[in-house]
């Protein structure tokens, strides 16, 4: 991220929902605290395991949903 996570204290609360529900703030967060030797915090990475394996099934049901066409069109 551009900005620390402490910049969200200052947000209001719904903006501060809106930035925690985006798929990659979990997953930045847990790079951050790898990169720069930070604490771990459990919820970024439970976080990040449930949107990535969400993102994965939506996928892997959108490739089997247009697989024909995909096909075709190459």
């Amino acid at each position: 991220m551009i900005w620390p996570l402490s910049f969200l204290d200052e947000v209001s609360g719904p903006i501060q929902t809106l930035v925690r529900l985006n798929p990659m703030y979990d997953i930045v967060g847990v790079y951050r605290s790898i990169f720069f030797g930070a604490p771990i915090i459990l919820d970024q990475v439970v976080g990040a395991i449930i949107w990535s394996i969400a993102i994965g099934v939506i996928g892997v049901a959108a490739f089997v949903r247009h697989e024909g066409h995909i096909v075709r069109h190459l």
